[in-house]
């Protein structure tokens, strides 16, 4: 029995799936083992021999001495003393208490830091006075609040919050004007009828081809009381138990700016909000819906169950986050039953603000008296006054112990993400896609807090090696320039991690005589270490894989294909006087020519000849119907025709197809004696470079293979049916490319008129002033009569533009400057002299045919006129 060489190896899904369950499983069993693991000394040992191997550094950067050999080991944490270097103080080595308290202790910490540098800011902001600040505060005052939120961009800062709370459903109609005063809200007794529900606020990633997996989602108890609102119709009170808070990290996405990925804010988000009863008896829904009714086509996707599908939801949409929804523009009420989506006249009003995180929430519309403004403030803890304690002094009191290393007034916060092939993943879950610390933390080690990045990314490095975590590009405050966001993918290994065996050299290392450069370290430096290099992480990949493409000497031809050929296969006859007849059913399933025998052995017999032929006539077609010049139909049908003879290869071998029609067709290519071929292969490569089929590299050995390897100007190039270059032109071509003072003679000799010859006119020149044309795209033109019989003829649009030479003298009349409008105009309605006098000789044709015609009508008249007076005698 053949074994499957492929049976233990699992496929790109499976390996996915199971990276995804280990990656929970690590993350879970490292936040448990937090919580009931005793606290060790491993993480300020670390931290003591980091901070040592800094301090050498910053005396020393060159350090390379080495140490006396009866000097104690500095990775132990006693009896340190390092040669002739004073012996640091007490201070010097002790460790902060901020790791090793537990997540309680960070958390104050972090709160409290976030205080103090808020502080710290606004003191300095009002103890400094900037004038700009004076010159604005001077301006007119009369800026609206919205304008001024978009301004400062609150929702741009780290700690900033969206506070969002839901106030009444009424009628869109006259919005700001019928809503109820304070004293018209439902009483007491006609709140007997509220219906109370479960409000559901959901946001997503409406960017096109992202995981339409919720950014976040969050659920409160509501309470619905419907009541009259004259002839505004029915209103809708609206009140949840408390606000819905958005902190702008749960609504950052991953953005990939030049190569480089960040968590941002978008201006691409769905916001929802779903309104349940949580009862199947209610009054609902509470406001009259219209009976036109649609597919939901917005939230399909969306899981529903219980009273939803019995009662339906009330739904109501916004699409123009991170801009907070304004008090006074509703949002459209849309009524969900059974899959289907009833309209309303009616909107939601929405009471929402970005604020710092911390700030006291938006005040809500009053429901009444308020109970606590009529009691008397109590004195808190904190204002009690302090007891003195009451004991004996100690006759020796012991040394005041140092306080603790405060943490710095400024802590970023650091964002951890899974890569985008991993957070595509359905059975991540959203907690494990995206994590937030405050602070230099680490998301599995709850106690483990740092000073520095580079402290952090050494913990990660090697306290958690089973995934690599690259530091992405970090956010800094544009006004003081702090940092405000880190940003650190998570990914995992490229390759898998091989244990190896553990042997007896492995265990004799001695530490080099140079201190530890934790910079280096932390980039992949392995050498202080002894270790193998780690390979350099991988960056963010771009939406088009970049693939190299083979210099031009190493393309081969095209290849042959090396078939076995069978026989034809012979049919039985029906009848026995009958010849027996063979036939071939071609495999490639294409039109056979009707004067094509059906009896080749291969495919690679058959004639595709005509096919080709008949391309051919079908470019001629457009050519003629498009108006494209001699040089691109050309150059056009034999690219065409070599692609069709290398039966289309697939295009991500295009470049190498370019290499061999260059190699083929450079004499066509160099001995035109035409820039305008050479201007249209340009615009073809410039057309291939744009579709990311060709590279700068491919285009320089196009160039190489036309004009590197040309025959000397002298020697005569023999092409079929293809003008020759003329002797005076190639002298020219070789004195241009000649530099020096004898090259500069012979050009000044050269610029003399040649002697006029009879011939036809060249077609690189203008037919007006018989100079050469240079830029064929944009400084010249053609005659615009369409029974023009020299339509080919180019005109300079100066020229054409010129104003009329007068007869005496021979000057150009001066005339004022034309506008480009008129200009446009001008070159769209201009003719040759030749079609101009065709058509003034038609114009005259046709006045004299109308002067014979008025004449024969007066003849009329009169004889007429003569025959009645006639009569009449």
């Amino acid at each position: 029995m053949a074994m499957n060489p492929f049976a233990n190896h699992p496929s790109v899904s499976q390996r996915q799936k199971l990276f995804a369950r280990f990656l929970i499983g690590d993350f879970t069993f490292a936040l448990e083992q937090n919580k009931v693991r005793q606290k060790q000394f491993l993480q300020r040992n670390i931290a003591r021999i980091l901070r040592y191997h800094e301090q050498r550094l910053k005396r020393d950067p060159t350090s390379t001495t080495s140490r006396p050999i009866s000097e104690a080991n500095p990775h132990t944490t006693d009896q340190v003393s390092y040669g002739n270097a004073p012996r640091p103080t007490e201070s010097a080595h002790l460790v902060e208490e901020g790791p090793t308290n537990g997540a309680s202790s960070l958390v104050q910490a972090a709160s409290t830091s976030v205080q103090a540098s808020s502080t710290g800011v606004n003191m300095a902001a009002t103890s400094q006075s900037n004038p700009r600040d004076d010159q604005q505060r001077g301006r007119s005052t009369r800026r609206s609040g919205r304008f001024k939120e978009i301004v400062d961009r609150i929702h741009d800062q780290v700690d900033a919050e969206l506070i969002l709370d839901l106030s009444n459903i009424r009628k869109k109609l006259n919005f700001k004007s019928n809503a109820l005063d304070e004293g018209e809200r439902p009483a007491k007794r006609q709140k007997r009828n509220t219906v109370k529900c479960y409000c559901h606020l959901t946001i997503w990633d409406n960017r096109d081809g992202f995981a339409a997996v919720p950014l976040t989602t969050k659920s409160a108890y509501c309470y619905v009381t419907g009541s009259d609102n004259g002839v505004y119709g029915p209103f809708v009170d609206l009140e949840l138990e408390k606000p819905f808070v958005v902190k702008a990290s749960e609504i950052r996405v991953p953005v990939t700016t030049k190569k480089v990925s960040a968590l941002e804010i978008i201006d691409n988000y769905f916001l929802e909000f779903k309104i349940i009863p949580c009862r199947a008896d209610s009054r609902w829904p509470p406001m009259p819906i219209l009976g036109k009714s649609d597919g939901d086509h917005f939230g399909h996707d969306i899981k529903k169950g219980g009273s939803e599908e019995l009662q339906g939801a009330i739904v109501a949409r916004y699409t123009h986050l991170p801009t907070a929804p304004d008090v006074n523009i509703p949002l459209s009420v849309f009524f969900m039953h059974e899959g289907r989506t009833y309209r309303t006249k009616y909107g939601l009003q929405v009471i929402s603000n970005w604020q710092k995180a911390g700030t006291a929430y938006i005040k809500q519309e009053s429901k009444g008296l308020d109970l606590d403004s009529f009691l008397r403030n109590q004195p808190t803890d904190a204002s009690l006054p302090e007891k003195k304690k009451r004991g004996p002094k100690p006759q020796s009191a012991p040394p005041p112990k140092p306080p603790p290393k405060p943490l710095p007034q400024h802590q970023p916060e650091v964002c951890y993400s899974l890569s985008g092939r991993m957070a595509e993943i359905s059975d991540v879950a959203q907690e494990f896609r995206n994590a937030t610390t405050k602070g230099y933390c680490c998301p599995l080690c709850e106690a483990m807090t740092f000073h520095k990045l580079q402290y952090l990314q050494f913990h990660l490095t090697t306290s958690h090696s089973k995934y690599n975590f690259s530091v992405q590009k970090p956010r800094r405050d544009p006004l003081t320039n702090e940092l405000l966001q880190v940003h650190i993918k998570v990914d995992q290994p490229t390759k898998p991690v091989i244990k190896k065996e553990e042997t007896e050299t492995d265990m004799k290392w001695i530490a080099p005589a140079a201190p530890f450069d934790l910079k280096a370290f932390v980039s992949g430096d392995r050498s202080w270490t002894s270790d193998t290099p780690v390979p350099k992480l991988q960056a963010p990949s771009s939406s088009r894989p970049t693939t190299g493409y083979p210099l031009a000497k190493n393309v081969a031809d095209f290849r042959k294909a090396d078939r076995k050929k069978w026989k034809a296969i012979t049919l039985e006859t029906k009848h026995a006087q009958d010849e027996p007849e063979s036939v071939h059913t071609s495999i490639s399933h294409r039109a056979v020519s009707p004067s094509e025998e059906a009896r080749s052995e291969t495919d690679d017999e058959i004639d595709n000849e005509w096919q080709i032929d008949t391309h051919m006539e079908r470019l001629d077609l457009l050519a003629a119907k498009e108006n494209w010049s001699q040089w691109k139909r050309e150059l056009t049908k034999r690219w065409d025709r070599h692609r069709m003879e290398e039966q289309l290869e697939h295009s991500l071998y295009l470049s190498n197809s370019l290499i061999r029609f260059v190699g083929k067709q450079k004499e066509w290519l160099r001995g035109s004696g035409d820039d305008e071929l050479l201007q249209c292969f340009f615009d073809f490569l410039l057309l291939l470079k744009d579709r990311r089929a060709i590279d700068d590299n491919v285009i320089a050995d196009v160039n190489e293979l036309i004009f590197v390897d040309a025959p000397a100007p002298t020697s005569p190039v023999k092409l079929a049916g293809q003008r020759h270059a003329t002797p005076v032109a190639t002298a020219r071509r070789d004195m241009s490319r000649s530099r020096g003072p004898e090259a500069a003679k012979a050009r000044a000799q050269d610029s003399s008129p040649p002697p006029t010859q009879p011939g036809p006119l060249v077609a690189n020149t203008c037919s007006i002033c018989t100079e050469p044309l240079k830029d064929h795209h944009k400084s010249i033109t053609f005659c615009q009569d369409p029974e023009c019989t020299t339509a080919l003829q180019k005109f300079h649009k100066k020229c054409v533009l010129a104003p009329p030479v007068s007869q005496k003298g021979k000057e150009k009349a001066v005339a004022a400057p034309v506008a480009p409008q008129d200009e446009a105009v001008a070159l769209k309605t201009w003719c040759c002299k030749s079609c101009v006098a065709r058509q003034k000789d038609r114009l005259k044709a046709k006045e004299e045919e109308r002067e014979e015609k008025r004449r024969r009508e007066r003849e009329i008249v009169e004889n007429g006129a003569r025959m009645f007076l006639g009569s009449m005698a």
